[in-house]
C-alpha cells in the first residue's frame, strides 16, 4: 500500500512538473481563465484590484445602484438580462462595496434546489442570512461585537421587541442555543468568536423565538413583528439599513416568485424602514415584469467589444510570466474574435473557452493557441458531454477503458472482446461509432486497423472527466 501511495506521489509529481512546463511555454503560471465569483468575501488587494480591471465596463450600473440605496429610504430593483453577462457579478460588487463601509448590513440569499421544492422556506433562510451576517460583522468589527453584547445580556421587565428579534434571527441561524434553566429562566448560548457568550432569556421569550425560526410558514403578523423589531436592532448595532440580495430568483415559478416577494416586501418595506432589494433574473424573454408596479428593471447588457477583450487581457495578465508580451502574442486575434462572436459578449462563455485552449495546447505543448487548437477545445467539450453520458459498464466506456489502461489495439484483440464481453463483429461497429465522434482515431498497419484514443480525448481524460 505504502508502494502505491509514493507510486502515486511520484506520477502526480511528474504530471505536475509537465504542466508548469506547458505552461511555461504559453507565458503562464497558471491557467487565468477558471470561472469564478467576483468580488466574493475574503478577497486579498491583488484579487481585489484584479476583480476591478475585469469589471470596469459594469462601473456605471453599479454606481447607479449604490448612488440609489444611499439616496432613497427603500429601493428595489430587478438586474435582468441572458445568462452569463454578469448580472451575479454587479449584484457581489454592490454588496461588497457596502459590507466594506458597513454603513449597511447587507448580504445575498442565492436560490438553491430546497427553495425551489418549498419557497415558503426563503422567508427562514432570510431570517437565518440576517442573524448569520449581524455575527459575521461583529467578529470583524469592535463596535458591533460590543453592542450585540449588550443587547442580548439586556434584561427588562417588559418585553423588548429588538431583543426578541435578534434572538430569533441568531436561532434561525444556528448559531443560538437553549438549554434547561429554573425560575421560568432559560440559559442561552451564543456560538461567536472563540468562547460562547452565555446570558439568560424567559422561557415566553424562549417560545417565540422557536416559533419564528421553526415553522414552516411564519404567521405574518409574528413575521411582521421580528422584521420591524430587526429594523430598530440593527439601527443600534450602527447600521443605516440593510441591503437584500436575491440571486437566480428565476428559478422559483412565477406565483412562487411573486408571492415571496410580497411576503417580504409586506413585513419588511413599512415607511420607517431603510430596507433595499436587489433581484437577480434571467432576460424576460416577452414575459411580464414581476411586481413591475414595485420593482425598477434594469437590463444588464453584454460586454462591448472593447470592454470585453479587456477584460480576457486582465486574466491573462493576472497569471502572465512576461507581463509585456500581450495576449495576442498567446491568442492569434482570429480566435479571439471567434470567441467574442461565439459569446456574444458573455464573458463566463468566453472564459470557459479560452480555459479549455489553454487546457488543449498544454496537451499538445503549443506556444501559441491557433484556429486548429480553438477546433480541438470544442470537440474536447463535446467529449467530455459524451463520456459523462455514458454507464461505465457501456461497452463504448469499456472500450474507451481498455485503451486508456492497455494503450492501442484492433478490433480482434482476444482480450479486447473478452473484457468488453461483445463479439469482434459489435467491437468493431463500435470502434466505427467512437471513431465518427473523434473518440479514437485509426491507422493501418499492414492489414490491420490500429485503434488509440484520440488526443483531445486523453485530456479530457486526464483533467479527471473519465470515470
Amino acid at each position: 500500500m505504502m508502494v502505491m501511495q509514493k507510486t502515486k506521489s511520484i506520477i502526480e509529481k511528474i504530471a505536475t512538473l509537465e504542466l508548469e512546463s506547458a505552461l511555461r511555454h504559453l507565458n503562464l503560471k497558471r491557467n487565468p481563465f477558471e470561472v469564478f465569483e467576483l468580488f466574493s468575501e475574503g478577497l486579498s488587494e491583488e484579487e481585489l484590484k484584479k476583480h476591478e480591471t475585469i469589471f470596469q465596463d459594469r462601473e456605471i450600473l453599479s454606481s447607479l445602484l449604490l448612488n440609489a440605496i444611499g439616496t432613497r429610504r427603500s429601493f428595489k430593483v430587478v438586474l435582468h438580462g441572458m445568462a452569463g453577462v454578469g448580472k451575479s457579478s454587479i449584484l457581489n460588487l454592490v454588496l461588497y462595496a457596502l459590507r466594506r463601509e458597513r454603513r449597511y448590513l447587507a448580504f445575498k440569499l442565492n436560490i438553491h434546489d430546497d427553495l425551489i421544492k418549498n419557497s415558503n422556506l426563503l422567508v427562514k433562510e432570510l431570517l437565518g442570512h440576517f442573524g448569520g451576517t449581524i455575527l459575521d460583522d461583529a467578529l470583524k468589527a469592535g463596535g458591533i461585537m460590543e453592542r450585540l453584547q449588550a443587547i442580548v445580556k439586556r434584561r427588562k421587565e417588559r418585553r423588548e421587541l429588538r431583543r426578541i428579534a435578534l434572538l430569533a434571527l441568531l436561532y434561525s441561524n444556528e448559531r443560538l442555543s437553549f438549554e434547561s434553566g429554573s425560575g421560568g429562566l432559560i440559559r442561552a448560548k451564543l456560538t461567536i468568536g472563540i468562547k460562547p457568550l452565555e446570558f439568560e432569556v424567559t422561557a415566553e421569550d424562549a417560545d417565540q423565538v422557536k416559533i419564528v425560526a421553526e415553522q414552516t410558514r411564519i404567521p405574518g403578523t409574528l413575521l411582521s413583528e421580528v422584521l420591524n423589531g430587526a429594523f430598530d436592532l440593527i439601527q443600534e448595532l450602527g447600521y443605516e439599513g440593510a441591503v437584500i440580495g436575491i440571486d437566480d430568483a428565476d428559478k422559483l415559478t412565477e406565483e412562487d416568485l411573486e408571492r415571496t416577494l410580497m411576503s417580504i416586501l409586506k413585513s419588511l418595506f413599512y415607511p420607517q424602514a431603510k430596507y433595499h432589494l436587489i433581484i437577480v433574473m434571467a432576460e424576460r424573454d416577452g414575459r411580464k415584469k414581476v411586481l413591475s408596479d414595485i420593482f425598477t428593471y434594469e437590463y444588464v447588457r453584454p460586454f462591448l467589444k472593447d470592454d470585453f477583450m479587456k477584460a480576457l487581457e486582465a486574466l491573462y495578465k493576472s497569471q502572465a510570466i512576461d507581463l509585456n508580451k500581450p495576449l495576442t502574442e498567446i491568442f492569434e486575434s482570429s480566435v479571439l474574435e471567434i470567441v467574442y462572436q461565439r459569446s456574444e459578449g458573455k464573458l463566463r462563455d468566453a472564459i470557459l473557452d479560452c480555459g479549455r485552449c489553454i487546457d488543449v495546447a498544454c496537451g499538445l505543448g503549443k506556444t501559441q493557441i491557433d484556429l486548429n487548437i480553438y477546433e480541438m477545445s470544442l470537440a474536447s467539450d463535446e467529449i467530455q458531454a459524451y463520456i459523462k453520458s455514458l454507464d461505465r459498464d457501456d461497452p463504448h466506456m469499456k472500450i474507451i477503458r481498455f485503451l486508456y489502461e492497455r494503450g492501442p489495439t484492433y478490433t480482434r484483440n482476444k482480450a479486447l472482446q473478452t473484457y468488453v464481453g461483445v463479439s469482434a463483429g459489435r467491437v468493431s461497429q463500435i470502434f466505427n461509432e467512437l471513431n465518427q465522434r473523434k473518440i479514437v482515431s485509426k491507422m493501418k498497419t499492414g492489414r490491420k486497423v490500429i485503434y488509440k484514443l484520440d488526443l483531445a480525448t486523453m485530456d479530457v481524460i486526464r483533467k479527471g472527466i473519465y470515470v
